[in-house]
């Protein structure tokens, strides 16, 4: 079942959480808490209400990414000229202009993975990966990108390279 917010005054179908607020010594709610209370009272109000979408709830919220399109990849692709990572070094305007609107099952974007790298520009010493995937699912929707990065950073593994397994104790070297 699919969930949303629920509407202000109807009756969430999960609430997670509660947000307390303290009665005065009176005993009585402190001033406001009847209005975050609702007619309901007991001072307290949930954090997030959701309502099943099938049972007309409000229509899911438009991904993030969506509402900011407007914008031209040239505007919204970072300035990583100051950074040393390996996402700096992989990122493209033509890799973000083809992965920009793309997510994952799971909503995640290519925004979603820089942003680590974009915020942190490293270290001119210490190479970082400036990267994170978000799920699994990632190093698919997202493979133009993580390919070279994962085969800079780990000195050449290419996609088709293949992990050899050796559990043989006597082939440790020292």
């Amino acid at each position: 079942m699919k969930l949303a917010l629920a509407q202000p005054g109807a009756t969430p179908a999960l609430t997670v959480g509660c947000w307390g607020l303290p009665e005065a010594d009176t005993g009585s709610p402190a001033p406001g808490a009847q209005a975050l209370a609702g007619a309901g009272g007991g001072g307290e109000r949930p954090l997030l209400a959701l309502a099943p979408i099938a049972q007309g709830g409000p229509a899911a919220p438009t991904p993030a990414f969506r509402l900011r399109l407007n914008f031209s990849a040239e505007e919204e692709f970072p300035d990583l000229a100051k950074h040393n990572n390996h996402m700096a070094k992989a990122l493209t305007l033509d890799i973000y202009k083809k992965l920009r609107d793309k997510e994952t099952p799971s909503g995640f974007t290519l925004d979603d993975i820089i942003q680590t790298g974009v915020d942190n520009p490293g270290h001119p010493f210490i190479m970082t990966v400036g990267c994170v995937a978000g799920d699994e699912e990632s190093y698919v929707v997202f493979k133009d990108l993580f390919d070279p990065i994962i085969q800079d950073r780990h000195g050449g593994y290419k996609p088709t390279d293949k992990h050899k397994t050796d559990l043989n104790h006597e082939n440790l070297k020292v």
